[in-house]
């Protein structure tokens, strides 16, 4: 199984250089992290070339957590598409995390209400489609917090990054992978993320 990863342990990068591609606005390397440069704006950045099958999954790890409304969210991407601003997140801000789709440019909730995350915290979200059906599952730590289908079916895509700030939130140890089989997890929310394979 394919997987891609980067601990951005390099200097200092503006605008995130290959392999990493743009899908709206600019994600930057600063102290070996990953930083949003625009507040109220969605700064994303897609692995371009991941090689990664449709049913994949992201991750990253909170390097400094959103304080207050005013610092936004960040978040790993699945199925960023090229040439159009779509793709889903997960996504945390100061108060709760969420699933997401972007569409054309176009950010819709798809649901909400899982724990805020804090710093250290690895948040990831896996894509599973299963008769035509995409399920979005994000975890904190390897526990779910939220499922929901999809609202717009996005197929194939790549992983990726968000940050909506230009602050201090970010981001850090990007990793990405295919996901075997094609049934997403049963939801229990507290359960655990099945061993990787």
């Amino acid at each position: 199984m394919a997987s891609v990863s980067d601990n951005f342990n390099r200097a200092n990068e503006n605008p995130l250089a290959s392999p990493w591609v743009q899908v709206e606005n600019t994600l930057e390397i600063f102290s070996s992290a990953i930083l949003g440069t625009g507040f109220g704006v969605h700064n994303c950045f897609r692995y371009g070339g991941a090689g990664l099958i449709g049913n994949h999954e992201a991750q990253a790890r909170i390097a400094s957590a959103p304080t207050d409304v005013n610092e936004r969210f960040l978040g790993p991407c699945v199925r960023c598409q090229s040439g159009v601003v779509s793709y889903y997140a997960f996504h945390s801000d100061s108060a709760q995390t969420k699933i997401v789709q972007v569409i054309a440019g176009t950010m819709t909730t798809l649901t909400s209400g899982g724990p805020a995350a804090v710093l250290n915290d690895v948040l990831r979200l896996r894509a599973v489609t299963n008769a035509g059906v995409t399920t979005l599952t994000g975890y904190i730590n390897d526990v779910q917090q939220l499922q929901v289908v999809a609202g717009t079916e996005l197929t194939g895509g790549d992983p990726g990054m968000v940050i909506d700030s230009n602050f201090t939130p970010s981001l850090d140890d990007f990793f990405a992978q295919d996901v075997a089989g094609a049934a997403p997890d049963p939801f229990i929310p507290g359960r655990r993320l099945r061993a990787r394979v």
